[in-house]
């Protein structure tokens, strides 16, 4: 029991990390280089993380099922945007190193349906539902929709990584091509911030351990603060990838 417990603390203490680091990470950018338009899509993504992260937070100071249904909901916003956001930042990153030609209609749609799933999450128990914990971690779930959401999002995420492959393939300089694998390995961070609570939600304690959904977490939060902090190195001097 002392040991979950040291994980538990210990979760608790990198997730206020990673929401600091994130919200450091994009006053910086807001600050250096606001004008990019990756940088702003960017941005979005950060945004959905330290949401993300903030609800994950604040779930360690309550006691009450009830609260951690409502906090757990709420992070749903981040979860349910995060996909579009990919799309955008990508789309921005397409912009910069050649032309674009994914359909205008793509980006409207897009977060229409991240606002329906974020309030079908909200609202009701088709996309997250029962709220329990175990381990001293609150989780949910899946509802119906979860699944299909879930593949959307990974495929998604490894489209964007692709792209993002494919751009740095189209890099002239040493340096360009550095700072874009920077890119790369970072770019699913911002989905790994998501991920460890859809993956927590989705593993019942009968099958999947808590103390071993804990030593995830703990180990994805590490990763994830290190390679936002890659991806911010390259988003920040992205208006020369194509010197």
């Amino acid at each position: 029991m002392e040991f979950f417990e040291f994980l538990s603390k210990a979760n608790g203490v990198l997730t206020a990390g990673v929401s600091a680091t994130a919200f450091a990470l994009a006053l910086y950018l807001f600050f250096y280089n606001r004008s990019s338009r990756v940088t702003r899509a960017f941005g979005g993504l950060l945004g959905c993380v330290i949401g993300v992260y903030l609800m994950d937070l604040l779930l360690t100071n309550i006691e009450g099922i009830e609260q951690a249904d409502i906090l757990l909901r709420l992070q749903w916003i981040g979860i349910a945007f995060t996909p579009p956001l990919y799309l955008e930042f990508v789309r921005s990153i397409r912009q910069s190193v050649r032309r674009d030609h994914l359909p205008s209609w793509l980006r409207p749609v897009s977060f229409l349906l991240s606002g329906l799933v974020a309030s079908l999450a909200l609202i009701t128990d088709t996309v997250v539902k029962e709220t329990t914990r175990t381990v001293g971690v609150y989780h949910m779930r899946p509802g119906p929709l979860f699944y299909p959401f879930a593949f959307i999002f990974v495929v998604i995420a490894l489209w964007g990584l692709r792209e993002t492959l494919f751009a740095r393939q189209l890099c002239y300089t040493h340096t360009a091509r550095r700072r874009m694998a920077y890119l790369s390995i970072g770019f699913i961070a911002p989905a790994m911030g998501v991920f460890p609570y859809l993956l927590l939600a989705g593993w019942p304690a009968e099958i999947v351990p808590g103390g071993f959904l804990l030593i995830l977490v703990v180990i994805g939060n590490v990763a994830v603060a290190t390679m936002l902090a890659l991806m911010a190195y390259s988003v920040a001097f992205f208006g020369t990838l194509t010197a």
